[in-house]
């Protein structure tokens, strides 16, 4: 069915999985409150290119999702958002109103509009707003594969936010390059994992190995991978979780 349809949905609960494939969405996959890992991604990817993403759709609900969004685009999906108003989850407006439902997923928005959409109405505004934009959107423009598209977007929140775009392109190129996930041999991508599950307590203690024996070539790569998957500080806080396996 993601193949016929050429989109794969991805809902947080079972019943919203449940209402979607009983309104006829049998595209339709579930995280289950878990974090969506690389090798979950390369299956779907497999299937489609296109991942509309059905999560809570105010800030709070996308930031949950983040680690997602930026794994999909890493490997150079095409990343929607389904955005759904009244604090509603796809079970509920589905029982509700399946035609406002599908409306929804007919109109689902990259995520980029989707997040510069959402900045640009909210509260915020002059310098405030601009530090948002480049904090928020610009590194997950800079995981995009296409130049063609990331010229698309710079030039989208230049006209939007009246923003130049000569310094979005700075402040864009100040950016770290990212590696992309789609030109990596899976192998090499496949550490992203659940949150304290064995594979992820295998990993560190790879790491810490590494790091005692002192094999500064395997550790150095290991040590660029992580860093990869977690930010800084998630990185840090797992490292010190996981401290115990040095011994």
């Amino acid at each position: 069915v993601i193949r016929q349809k050429d989109a794969t949905i991805l809902v947080e609960g079972q019943m919203d999985l449940l209402m979607a494939h009983q309104a006829g969405y049998e595209n339709t996959v579930a995280s289950s409150g878990t974090a969506l890992t690389d090798q979950q991604l390369i299956r779907i990817k497999r299937l489609s290119e296109n991942l509309l993403l059905s999560f809570d759709s105010d800030p709070a609900g996308v930031q949950a999702s983040e680690r997602a969004i930026r794994l999909a685009l890493a490997r150079g999906m095409n990343v929607k958002v389904i955005a759904i108003g009244g604090g509603k989850d796809p079970a509920e407006l589905i029982l509700k109103d399946p035609k406002e439902w599908e409306l929804a997923v007919k109109d689902a928005k990259h995520i980029i509009d989707f997040l510069l959409d959402s900045l640009l109405s909210s509260a915020k505004i002059g310098r405030e707003q601009a530090l948002a934009i480049e904090k928020t959107i610009l590194p997950l423009i800079r995981l995009l594969s296409s130049s063609v598209e990331q010229s698309h977007f710079l030039k989208l929140i230049a006209d939007k936010s009246g923003l130049r775009e000569e310094s979005l392109w700075e402040a864009f190129k100040r950016l770290p390059r990212v590696a992309q996930a789609k030109g990596m041999p899976e192998s090499r991508t496949a550490i992203a994992v659940v949150r304290g599950n064995t594979l992820e307590r295998r990993v560190f203690c790879i790491y810490f190995f590494a790091e005692h024996r002192k094999n500064q070539p395997f550790f150095d790569r290991m040590h660029a991978s992580l860093i990869r998957i977690f930010d800084e500080d998630q990185f840090g806080k797992k490292k010190q979780e996981y401290g115990s396996l040095r011994d």
